[in-house]
Order: structure tokens, then sequence, then C-alpha cells
């Protein structure tokens, strides 16, 4: 449970403000981290599956989980950016 928010997918810029009210740390260094690691993680996910690939020859559900945590990064890093 972040900031009231269950589930990475319903998170929004709100959800990490309480959060880091909560904490006791700036709202900026929450909003910085969580666009770095939005933006990083497609480059991870897209790493790891042609790791994956290279090891075990292509698979219909790591393709569908590589497109679910690219759009759900895309989300978040659209969230943010129209929010600030």
């Amino acid at each position: 449970k972040l900031g009231g928010g269950r589930h990475f997918q319903f998170l929004e810029p709100a959800h990490f403000k309480r959060f880091a009210e909560t904490a006791g740390i700036s709202y900026k260094a929450v909003e910085t981290t969580v666009l770095d690691m939005a933006g990083r993680i497609s480059g991870a996910a897209e790493e790891t599956t042609g790791l994956f690939y290279d090891r075990y020859g292509k698979s219909p559900v790591i393709e569908e989980i590589n497109r679910i945590i690219k759009n759900a990064s895309r989300e978040k890093l659209a969230a943010f950016s129209s929010h600030c």
C-alpha cells in the first residue's frame, strides 16, 4: 500500500504525495525517483527479454509481460508529466 493506493497501475501523483508526507521526505525526491524508475524499467525489461530469448527462444508469454511492463511505465511517466 502506497499513499492509500494498493495497485501500481492505479497509483497517481496524489498517492505519491501522501506517501512523501507520511514518510517525511520531499515530494520532489519521490517524484524524481518514480520518474527515473519508470524510465529505466522499460529498458531493463527489454534487456531481460533479450537474455531470455537468447537462452530459451521466443515466448508469447514473455512478449506479453514485456508489453505490460512497457505500457505501465509509459502510463506512469505520462501521469507525472501531465501533473507537473
